[in-house]
C-alpha cells in the first residue's frame, strides 16, 4: 500500500479521492452545522466564513469577510476578551464560552474554540449553545429550589425509582421516622410500611402509576425506635414525557399520628356517647315502666272513686290522690320528653295549623282554672286570627297549656291574663302575658333551666320546673322560638315565635271530630296481664259494658288460650314473666286465626322508639299506663264500632 491510501484506495489525504482541496474546503464551509471561521492571526481579520456562521452572527458573507469582530460589534463581553479573539494568544484547543451580539443586537452565548494554521492563519470553531445554557439553568435553579423545599420542609419528601426503591430521603426523614436519609436510600418503600398496610402497596403503586394527577394516601411507616407512624403521603409518577413510561415516583408525607389518635379518640368518644344514649334510653324506658305500673293502680282505682257515691269529704281524699298521681306523672313525661328532644327521638309531625283554634281549645282547658282564682283571660289575636302556622298541633297546645297554666299559678288573685298575637312578614308573634309580681332581670337567664323554679319551691305553688324548658323546646323542634320578658311588680310576658303558612285545602275542625265518641260494643277482650291490679282496674273500667274479659298472666299462656277464646280485640302488657310483649305481637300476627285480631298495647313504656316499633309490628294502638279511662274507652269503642263486631257466643 502507498502512503496517503487506504486499504482500500477510496481517500488520500482525508478527502475522497476525485475531490481537489478548494471543492473539499467549499462543500465543508458550506454544510458544516459548526460556525467556522478563518482569520488573519496578526490582523483579526475574517478571510473565510461559512455559511452557519452567518446564520449565527446574522451577518451576510461580504459583512464579515476583511472585517474584524472588534469593528463589527460582535463580541458583547469586554475589550480584553474581545482582542483576545482578535488574534491574542489563545489556549489552542480549549473550548472557551463568549457572548456575541448578532447584527440585529441579540445576545447569544457561543463555544469556541480556536486553532492556529501555517501561514499565520487562525481557525475559530463556534456552536451556538444559548438554548442548552438556558436549559441547563432552569435545570439547576429547579434542582436548587427542590433541594431547598425539601432540605427545609417538615415533610418527609422522597424519590422512587420505576421499581419503588428510594433514591433520595429528605433531611425530615430523621425527625418524622427517626431514620437519616442515608439510612433510607437504596431500600424498598415496603421495607418501612406496617405489616398490614403493605399488603395493599403494590396495588396503590400500580394506581398511582396509571393516574395521570396527584394521589394521596395514608399508611403507616416503620420509626427508627420500633413504632410506626400514620403518614399521609401525596405520590405522583415521574415519566421520561407526558403520557410515556413511569421513570419513578416523587412523594411528599408528612406525619399525621396526632391527628389520627384524636379521630381515634373521637370515635371512641362517639360510640361512648351512643352507648351511653342507648344505656339512657334504657333507663329512662324502664323507669318510666316502673314509675307508671304503681301508677296505674293510683290514678286508675282514684278515678274510680271520684266517679263513685262517696261522702263529700271521701271525695276530697280521693281528689287529692288523683291531683298527685297526675303531678308525678306529669314530671315523669315532661323528664321523657326533655330526653327524647336531647337525643334527636322527639317525633314531630309540622303541618299547617290553625293558630285560633289552638289557641281557643287551649284558653277553654285552662278557663276552669283561671275562674277558681278570679283571674281574667282577654284574647285579641287582632289580623292574626285566621293565620294558620307551621307546627305539630298536639305540641302546640302543650305549650300554650305550659304558659297558660304558669300564668294562672303565677299570677295574683283576680289578675288577669292577655293572649295576644301580632305578625312580621311570615313570623307569627304570639305573646302570652300576666300581672303577676314579675321576675327579676338577673333571673331571667335561668327561667327555661330544667328543674330551676327560681325559689318557687318554697312556696305552695306546685311545679316540676321542666314546663318551661320543655316548651322552649318543643318550639325549637318546631322551627319557632320562645323567650321572656319581665319587669318586677309589672308581671311577665312570653313571646313564641312560629312560623306562617297557606293551608291548600281547608283543615279539618278537630274539636268536632273527638265528638260523640261510640261506646264500646259487645264482645270479647284477652288482657294480657302479670300485674292483678292492673287487671282489677281494666275489670271494673268495662265493668258497665257488655265485655268479657278474659286473663292470661304470660305471654305463653295467652298464645295457648287465643285459638280458642276467639277475642275480638287483644290488650297486651310489654313486660311479661316469660317473653316480652314484640315476641307475643309477632306470634300472634303470624298465626291465621289471630293475624286480623286487633291489639291494643298497654304498658307502662312511654317511649317513642317503642311505641313505633310495636305499631310496625302491627298494634292497632299504644296505650300508656297509667291508663287514661276516657282514652282507653274511646279506642276499644273506635275498635269495636269500626268492625261492626257483635258478641259472639264462646
Amino acid at each position: 500500500m502507498k502512503p496517503g491510501h487506504d486499504a482500500g484506495g477510496s481517500v488520500v489525504a482525508g478527502r475522497p479521492v476525485g475531490m481537489s482541496a478548494d471543492v473539499f474546503v467549499a462543500a465543508l464551509l458550506r454544510y458544516a452545522s459548526d460556525a467556522i471561521a478563518v482569520s488573519d492571526r496578526g490582523s483579526g481579520r475574517f478571510l473565510v466564513v461559512s455559511d452557519s456562521y452567518c446564520v449565527l452572527t446574522g451577518y451576510a458573507r461580504d459583512e464579515l469577510i476583511g472585517r474584524t469582530s472588534v469593528e463589527l460589534g460582535l463580541v458583547a463581553d469586554d475589550a480584553v476578551r474581545s482582542e483576545a479573539l482578535d488574534g491574542a494568544d489563545h489556549e489552542l484547543g480549549a473550548i472557551r464560552e463568549l457572548r456575541i451580539r448578532r447584527k440585529d443586537g441579540e445576545i447569544r452565548l457561543f463555544e469556541f474554540s480556536v486553532q492556529l494554521l501555517a501561514a499565520g492563519l487562525m481557525l475559530t470553531i463556534s456552536r451556538d449553545v444559548t438554548g442548552r445554557r438556558q436549559v441547563e439553568q432552569q435545570l439547576q435553579e429547579s434542582e436548587e429550589r427542590f433541594r431547598l423545599l425539601a432540605e427545609n420542609s417538615r415533610d418527609v419528601i422522597r424519590l422512587y425509582d420505576a421499581d419503588a426503591t428510594i433514591r433520595y430521603a429528605s433531611p425530615s426523614s430523621l425527625a418524622v421516622l427517626g431514620y437519616a436519609p442515608q439510612e433510607l436510600i437504596g431500600h424498598h418503600a415496603t421495607e418501612f410500611q406496617h405489616p398490614d398496610d403493605a399488603a395493599s402497596s403494590k396495588a396503590r403503586q400500580e394506581a398511582i402509576a396509571t393516574a395521570n394527577r396527584e394521589v394521596t394516601v395514608t399508611y403507616r411507616s416503620r420509626h427508627k425506635n420500633g413504632g410506626h407512624v400514620w403518614l399521609e403521603s401525596s405520590v405522583r409518577a415521574l415519566r421520561n414525557e407526558p403520557g410515556g413510561a413511569v421513570t419513578g415516583f416523587q412523594e411528599a408525607a408528612r406525619g399525621i399520628s396526632e391527628r389520627k389518635a384524636a379521630e381515634t379518640e373521637i370515635r371512641r368518644a362517639k360510640d361512648e356517647a351512643e352507648a351511653a344514649n342507648r344505656a339512657k334510653d334504657e333507663f329512662l324506658s324502664r323507669m318510666s315502666h316502673e314509675l307508671r305500673t304503681p301508677l296505674n293502680a293510683i290514678l286508675g282505682f282514684g278515678q274510680l272513686l271520684e266517679r263513685a257515691p262517696l261522702q263529700e269529704r271521701q271525695h276530697r281524699h280521693a281528689e287529692h290522690v288523683v291531683k298527685g298521681g297526675r303531678h308525678l306523672l306529669t314530671l315523669i313525661d315532661e323528664v321523657l320528653e326533655i330526653s327524647r328532644i336531647e337525643s334527636g327521638n322527639l317525633g314531630i309531625s309540622v303541618e299547617l295549623v290553625p293558630l285560633a283554634t289552638s289557641v281557643q281549645e287551649s284558653l277553654e282547658l285552662i278557663k276552669p282554672i283561671a275562674d277558681q282564682r278570679d283571674i281574667l283571660l282577654d284574647t285579641d289575636l287582632g289580623a292574626a286570627a285566621d293565620v294558620h302556622v307551621k307546627a305539630d298541633a298536639q305540641r302546640l297546645k302543650q305549650v300554650l297549656l305550659n304558659l297558660l297554666s304558669n300564668a294562672v299559678k303565677y299570677n295574683t288573685p283576680g289578675g288577669r291574663i292577655r293572649v295576644f298575637a301580632s305578625l312580621e312578614g311570615e313570623i307569627l308573634l304570639l305573646r302570652v302575658s300576666d300581672t303577676g309580681p314579675g321576675i327579676a332581670a338577673e333571673d331571667l337567664p335561668r327561667l327555661f333551666t330544667p328543674f330551676d323554679r327560681l325559689g318557687a319551691e318554697a312556696s305552695d305553688v306546685e311545679g316540676t320546673g321542666l314546663g318551661l324548658a320543655l316548651s322552649r323546646r318543643l318550639a325549637e323542634a318546631m322551627g319557632g322560638s320562645l323567650n321572656a320578658t319581665s319587669e318586677i311588680g309589672a308581671g311577665s310576658t312570653f313571646e313564641l315565635r312560629l312560623t306562617r303558612g297557606k293551608p291548600t285545602t281547608s283543615m279539618p275542625d278537630r274539636a268536632a271530630s273527638d265528638k260523640d265518641r261510640p261506646k264500646v260494643r259487645a264482645c270479647c277482650v284477652l288482657y294480657v296481664e302479670d300485674n292483678i291490679s292492673n287487671l282489677r282496674l281494666v275489670e271494673e273500667i268495662l265493668a258497665d259494658d257488655d265485655v268479657e274479659i278474659v286473663a292470661a298472666a304470660t305471654g305463653r299462656l295467652a298464645l295457648d288460650i287465643a285459638p280458642g277464646a276467639k277475642p275480638d280485640v287483644i290488650l297486651l302488657d310489654m313486660n311479661l314473666p316469660d317473653m316480652t310483649g314484640d315476641e307475643v305481637l309477632r306470634q300472634l300476627r303470624a298465626r291465621p286465626d289471630t293475624a286480623s285480631t286487633p291489639v291494643i298495647v298497654l304498658t307502662a313504656d312511654a317511649t317513642s322508639a317503642t311505641r313505633r316499633r310495636m305499631l310496625e309490628l302491627g298494634a292497632s294502638a299504644h296505650l300508656t299506663k297509667p291508663i287514661d279511662i276516657d282514652l282507653l274507652r274511646t279506642t276499644l269503642a273506635d275498635i269495636t264500632h269500626d268492625s261492626h263486631l257483635t258478641r259472639p257466643e264462646h
